[in-house]
């Protein structure tokens, strides 16, 4: 499978359980061009082969399934991305599946998926700190980008070690950009995590949640991070 190329600006976290068409539509207008819908799973929602045949335990949680959810697709017309189509530009929309797990107990779960073969991008979110050494520690996954969720901010430590072990195994990190705005206990609980990574490599992201691409807001965010270093 080829991967579609980005183009412009991005915006890689465009949640699938939300109304994503007019989601991207919206982004496109302000000047996104290359954007991800973005699918999420728990680890608790996998029904693995242990737990198939026992139907009781099946009836009693529900929305667990056998496998990942089919990537989502999106048509567009030229009529959704005016702007664009201009400039002789068209977007790239790209399916994106992001997992939280506690433990490798999904590995083989995603190994044997037909479904997370479709995906452009996988992402994943640790709920600890140990459940992250102990996926660095298999050979036999590989993801695109680590999540942090700032609400669990305190049951997965960073450090400098796990920082370059993840750099050098082709991470990309996202920050998310929308707690920022909306609450200022999540704001600080962000900038303080952001130590040692401006400067320290230039693969991060900062998910802009439909603002324009060139915004004064942006920039006051990212001197705010580079003055926490």
């Amino acid at each position: 499978m080829s991967l579609p190329v980005g183009k412009g600006y991005c915006d890689l976290n465009i949640p699938s359980d939300s109304n994503y068409k007019e989601v991207v539509k919206r982004a496109l207008s302000l000047g996104y061009q290359t954007l991800a819908i973005n699918v999420k799973v728990h680890q608790n929602q996998l029904l693995f082969k242990s737990r198939q045949n026992k139907k009781a335990k099946l009836e009693n949680v529900p929305n667990q399934m056998l496998d990942f959810p089919k990537a989502p697709n999106l048509d567009l017309e030229p009529d959704d991305y005016p702007d664009l189509k201009s400039k002789g530009k068209s977007p790239s929309i790209l399916k994106r599946l992001t997992i939280t797990f506690f433990n490798n107990d999904f590995l083989p779960f995603i190994a044997n998926s037909e479904n997370v073969k479709d995906y452009d991008l996988i992402a994943i979110l640790p709920e600890s700190t140990l459940a992250l050494q102990n996926l660095l520690k298999s050979n036999s996954f590989k993801g695109d980008i680590i999540c942090f969720n700032p609400e669990q901010v305190k049951d997965v430590f960073w450090n400098r070690k796990m920082y370059m072990e993840l750099v050098r195994s082709d991470y990309f990190f996202e920050i998310p950009y929308a707690p920022c705005i909306r609450d200022t206990t999540l704001r600080r609980r962000i900038i303080g995590n952001l130590k040692g990574i401006w400067f320290s490599f230039w693969s991060f992201f900062v998910i802009f949640m439909c603002r324009k691409t060139k915004d004064n807001f942006s920039r006051e965010i990212q001197v705010a991070f580079s003055h926490t270093v």
